[in-house]
């Protein structure tokens, strides 16, 4: 049962990620507004610049934004709602006004892993969606039960990227030195798992659906692998659970 500390602590850590939250959601619908406005231009000019190839607006959309902009920056957004809590209290010396709570030290860490978890949830959620909204007011049309699944996948994405910006605020002292470790990271692995050995285990290509899509419409025509999402999601349980060890342990 959800007691009143802990809502406390979730509406907390909410707030604090509250203006990362903002600037991506922004970003992200920005981004899907102007994709979305500049799709009968290009759509349009592509078989005059790709040798007569034709494209369809799904196929558009896919490339464009689930592929680019979309991706890169749900992403760097999930990693950074995951940075702080308190992790980051500990290190700044703010900890010990939260630890005087009468809480348990892992309610702190289930509290900021729920709440930055949520705010992956309703970024992905709202901002994808936005998409076959967008499309009509521009003459096209895109199927909304593809744009939940889409989005199913960038959640599932986005609490990896999450998850790794817990760990680093928690191993990193300077917290400034958080970010471009972070970004680093998630450029080497984009590169590196593009190697056949790692293809497979590609989160990049997960979240944008690739294997799942059909070649001339890029919307799905197979199956998600349930399986791989619950593997996923098991690894946030287990992530989470590592982490609290390892807070319980630590001095503030």
């Amino acid at each position: 049962m959800i007691n009143e500390q802990f809502i406390s602590l979730f509406n907390k850590y909410w707030l604090d990620n509250q203006r990362q939250f903002y600037i991506a959601f922004g970003l992200l619908i920005l981004v899907v507004w102007y994709a979305v406005n500049s799709a009968q231009d290009v759509i349009s000019q592509h078989p005059e610049t790709h040798a007569g190839r034709e494209i369809v607006f799904s196929q558009y959309v896919w490339v464009i934004i689930y592929k680019g902009y979309f991706l890169t920056i749900f992403s760097l957004a999930s990693f950074v709602l995951g940075l702080g809590g308190p992790i980051e209290e500990r290190l700044s010396g703010t900890a010990l006004f939260t630890l005087s709570l009468p809480v348990y030290r892992r309610t702190l860490i289930r509290a900021k892993v729920l709440a930055s978890s949520t705010q992956i949830v309703v970024l992905a959620t709202g901002s994808v969606v936005y998409i076959p909204l967008i499309s009509m007011l521009f003459g096209f049309t895109y199927p909304f039960q593809h744009a939940l699944l889409f989005s199913l996948l960038m959640i599932i994405g986005g609490f990896f990227f999450m998850m790794l910006g817990l760990y680093l605020s928690f191993t990193i002292s300077r917290q400034m030195v958080v970010i471009p470790v972070g970004v680093t990271i998630m450029s080497l692995m984009f590169f590196i798992m593009k190697t056949p050995l790692l293809k497979h285990l590609n989160i990049f290509n997960f979240m944008t659906g690739a294997g799942y899509l059909s070649d001339t419409t890029f919307l799905f025509n197979q199956t998600i692998n349930i399986g791989g999402i619950f593997v996923i999601l098991g690894g946030l349980f287990m992530a989470t659970r590592l982490l609290e060890r390892m807070f319980k342990k630590v001095d503030v």
